[in-house]
């Protein structure tokens, strides 16, 4: 039969005091857990993000010149084939990072190209100035 007396209730609702307890502590645990996995994620992300900015940065500082070397190609008829492919490939690369694709590596690769486009913009708005063709 069920012991019903008042000491054996007591004992009962001490029972379930302290599962309740234990169960408010082990939903406290995993809600820190979860904080702290969210914060090393978080973490993750930003260092990815910086290190996705210091490369952008540093390879548009070596795109640049090179955007002004690559636009004195010219063919023996003087069909200056660096500007169009500075101004192909930089519009290329002005889409893909229009476009903010979710690869890393695309959007350095477009972020870094547009510097292509930019340059040659800036050379024939030179030349033009200056009347030189």
């Amino acid at each position: 039969m069920l012991d019903r007396s008042p000491e054996a209730m007591e004992a009962l609702e001490g029972h379930l005091a302290i599962l309740d307890d234990a169960e408010s502590l082990e939903t406290q645990l995993q809600a820190h857990a979860f904080s702290q996995q969210c914060l090393r994620d978080i973490e993750v992300t930003e260092r990815l993000d910086r290190t996705e900015i210091l490369t952008t940065e540093a390879l548009e500082v070596v795109v640049t010149p090179a955007a002004g070397a690559i636009s004195t190609w010219k063919t023996k008829k003087d069909i200056p084939i660096g500007a169009i492919a500075n101004i192909l490939l930089g519009t290329g690369a002005k889409a893909v990072s229009i476009w903010n694709p979710e690869n890393r590596g695309v959007r350095v690769a477009g972020r870094v190209g547009k510097v292509l486009l930019h340059s040659q913009l800036s050379i024939i708005t030179r030349n033009l100035i200056q009347g030189t063709p």
